[in-house]
């Protein structure tokens, strides 16, 4: 698992099939010990990096650990074969663990200043934290080795 982060973040993914998104699933895998969501939603791609948040976030009480799926996350429209990013925060400064995915076996955003640098994500680390923008300003993005976490889409 990954511990929470106030700064919001981003990963990309590519859309299997068209389907139009019926549901958000995430593991907390260690609860909050007080008031904190999970936020995550699903952006749109602009030139290889998110850009406009579609639909609505999808919240997630984080003083509760398990899966569990959020179905009021407004009309989303995936086309196969397009990218699209997920961003997550949280919406207080309240550690909780989400569980993550892939580890040190996702690709890299590259080419990075060294070998040993590991980019997962994109973030914006300042000006924006507990809150997932409606559109990203592609200058505000930074890479950083944070894991991704473990996101479904039903439809």
């Amino acid at each position: 698992g990954q511990g929470s982060r106030d700064e919001p973040m981003w990963y990309p993914f590519l859309a299997p099939e068209s389907s139009t998104v019926a549901g958000i699933v995430v593991n907390i895998s260690a609860a909050a010990a007080s008031a904190c969501n999970g936020v995550v939603a699903i952006y749109s791609d602009n030139n290889g990096v998110p850009y406009q948040k579609l639909g609505s976030d999808a919240i997630f009480d984080a003083e509760s650990a398990g899966q569990v799926e959020q179905t009021s996350v407004g009309s989303i429209d995936l086309v196969r074969g397009d990218q699209y990013w997920i961003g997550f925060t949280r919406s207080a400064a309240v550690s909780f663990t989400w569980m993550t995915t892939g580890g040190a076996n996702l690709p890299w955003f590259g080419p990075t200043e060294n070998l040993s640098s590991a980019w997962y994500i994109l973030w914006i680390p300042s000006g924006s934290n507990n809150t997932l923008p409606a559109t990203v300003t592609a200058t505000d993005l930074a890479p950083r080795g944070y894991y991704r976490i473990s996101v479904g889409i039903n439809q």
